[in-house]
């Protein structure tokens, strides 16, 4: 039987991923009265009750100097829904509703047409769909599946990394365009994740030449050297100073930790990778703006743990790693994967190491990568038999499921 085209594929994974978030979403408590869909911090510093309560009421300056375009085309094409509807369905509703339709869709065309990239780069579609679970039940995926810029950063990053592959097959059309065109998108919704697209850019443009011009070396020391100059600059001020909004956004969460909790830094660093698949049980903590309750990974005066896993959750997390250490190692020693393996390890670990150092609830953060390395495991088990990979996803979709049902528990002590 002929394996179907990969826009059939990568339409199947648009389908199952928007349908899944979308639920995922409710079964997380983004439904009327319920603390994560009505107001800010209930779920890891998450802002899905913020971005809702904006949807409804047309506000949008919610960190609008680091997310500029969002407010644009995000905020105000919900409101617009909302006051169309206002005779039928109350705006709060409508914005509860539709912006949870509205994420689910973006992260589910994201991921179709990463989907379908990696069909046509040689990945079986009976591999992803094997793969699949570990991406979809994924810890992170709550946090992807409510309302925030991170949802839409998600669809824009996964979306040029197909670009990216596409032109690598040979199938890519205008790619320079669609790379310049998502690093301003990609920016305007998240000022740093420009880097990606820019980053894939700048490799396509030297790889067409050959060599890298030597224009190039002076202005990368000169943007590195401009950068520890600001933050430089930035560590001056007091983080409790709001008087300049663009100090505060960064100063305010420019942590110490390497020097002060060098321990702790580690820990993250590791469950950077881990937790994006199995994470473990929060706690519930008030160190908020609001100071409610919330729940947390991090919560005040307890040491971060590099292993918080119950018995489950840690089965699963040890299967997780021995499935990830196979795929990089697949992935690397395969020369035809071996460049897109790296671009996108690259890109997770960069993402670990910034918000060890930059960041309030780190896990929070972990949006930004996870599919980058759930990607990372088809392309590198690619020519592993699907018998071999069921029973290891099985295992850790066992503790996914186990998480999820955890995480569900205390959240019902919020609304408590």
């Amino acid at each position: 039987m002929p394996a179907p085209p990969a826009r059939t594929v990568g339409l199947v994974a648009f389908v199952l991923t928007a349908g899944w978030l979308f639920v995922l979403s409710g079964l997380l408590g983004a439904v009327p009265g319920e603390p994560v869909g009505t107001r800010i911090d209930a779920y890891f510093q998450h802002d899905a009750g913020g971005r809702i309560a904006d949807a409804a009421t047309g506000g949008g300056g919610r960190g609008a100097i680091i997310h500029p375009l969002f407010p644009f085309v995000f905020t105000w094409p919900v409101h617009q829904l909302t006051r169309l509807l206002a005779g039928v369905v109350s705006p709060d509703l409508t914005a509860l509703y539709a912006c949870r339709v509205y994420v689910a869709v973006a992260v589910g065309l994201g991921v179709g047409h990463l989907t379908a990239a990696l069909v046509r780069f040689g990945v079986p579609p009976l591999r992803l769909a094997a793969c699949g679970p570990l991406f979809l039940l994924g810890t992170a995926q709550t946090l992807v599946a409510l309302p925030d810029h991170f949802s839409l950063s998600v669809a824009l990053l996964a979306s040029s990394f197909a670009v990216f592959l596409d032109d690598r097959t040979g199938v890519g059309r205008q790619t320079g365009w669609k790379l310049g065109v998502l690093t301003l998108v990609c920016g305007g919704i998240t000022v740093t994740n420009a880097i990606f697209p820019a980053a894939l850019l700048a490799w396509r443009w030297v790889a067409m030449r050959g060599a890298i011009p030597r224009w190039v070396w002076p202005a990368a020391a000169v943007v590195v050297a401009g950068g520890v100059a600001f933050g430089a600059w930035v560590a001056r001020f007091d983080p409790a100073d709001h008087s300049n909004p663009l100090v505060w956004r960064v100063r305010g969460y420019l942590t110490g930790r390497v020097l002060d909790d060098p321990a702790g830094a580690a820990a993250r660093a590791f469950r950077g990778i881990t937790d994006i698949t199995v994470g473990p049980t929060p706690a519930t903590d008030t160190n908020n703006y609001d100071r409610r309750p919330m729940l947390t990974y991090e919560p005040t005066g307890v040491a971060y743990p590099a292993w918080p896993y119950d018995a489950v959750q840690g089965v699963a997390v040890g299967v997780w790693l021995a499935v990830l250490a196979a795929a990089v190692w697949g992935g690397i020693r395969d020369p035809h994967t071996r460049w897109p393996t790296v671009v996108l390890l690259g890109w997770a670990g960069g993402n670990v190491a910034f918000h060890v150092l930059w960041g309030d609830e780190f896990f929070l953060y972990t949006q930004h990568h996870t599919w980058a390395v759930a990607a990372v495991v088809p392309l590198g088990l690619r020519r592993v038999p699907v018998w071999v990979i069921l029973p290891a996803v099985a295992m850790v979709a066992v503790g996914q499921v186990w998480t999820l049902i955890r995480i569900r528990e205390v959240l019902a002590t919020l609304a408590g």
